[in-house]
Order: C-alpha cells, then structure tokens, then sequence
C-alpha cells in the first residue's frame, strides 16, 4: 500500500471536487452521517466509528477504510480495539475480510505513526 496518509489526502480532493458538483446529494448525506453518528445515542462515538471500520472493511470500500481510521486514530482507538473491531469483519467475511483488515491495520499503523 502507498502511504494511506497521503492516498487520503488524494480521496479528500476528489471527494471536495465532487462535492462542489452535487452539494445538495451530498449535503444531505453529511446530515444522516450526523444523524447516525452524532452523540447522545446509546453507542459513543469510538464504537460507531469501530463498527464503521469493520463494515468498511466488509464491503471492501479502501476509502472507507481510509476515512474511518483515520477517525479512529484521532479518537484514540488502541491497536488492539481496532484488531479486535477487525475480528468480527474476518468472522463474517472470511478470507477477503483478513485481506481488507490487514490493509486498515497498516493504515491504521501508517497513520498513528504520521502522528507522533
């Protein structure tokens, strides 16, 4: 994997590009990621964002990944919460959910180091 820090940063530019060409589709999907993700519901934030990685990582979505490790980094998710987040992708998804855990691993890993 190229460094995940900077393939993000080359997601979020596009994702901006996009944004400017559709404002209102995508407005409306930064209000139901608020909705469903905002505090005061019975799961934190931290759990949401680790439940996010897995599904993530279930569909195969490498952005996602991207974007929703990088949250987890910023929020202070340890290594092993993540792994242990990531075990439930590989239970239900076999083969292709190690492959894909071991990728937000390793952005995972990429990231906290960027960090320090």
């Amino acid at each position: 994997m190229e460094n995940a820090v900077k393939r993000l940063e080359e997601l979020k530019n596009s994702w901006g590009v996009f944004a400017e060409a559709s404002p209102d589709v995508i407005g409306a999907f930064g209000q139901m990621r608020e909705a469903c993700c905002g505090e005061g519901g019975a799961l934190d934030f931290k759990t949401k964002e680790l439940v996010s990685v897995a599904v993530a990582v279930a569909r195969k979505c490498e952005p996602c990944i991207l974007s929703h490790v990088e949250l987890i980094v910023d929020l202070g998710v340890s290594r092993q919460e993540l792994v242990e987040a990531l075990n439930t992708a590989i239970l239900l998804c076999g083969g292709p959910g190690w492959a894909y855990s071991a990728f937000a691993l390793q952005a995972y890993d990429q990231m906290t180091e960027a960090k320090k």
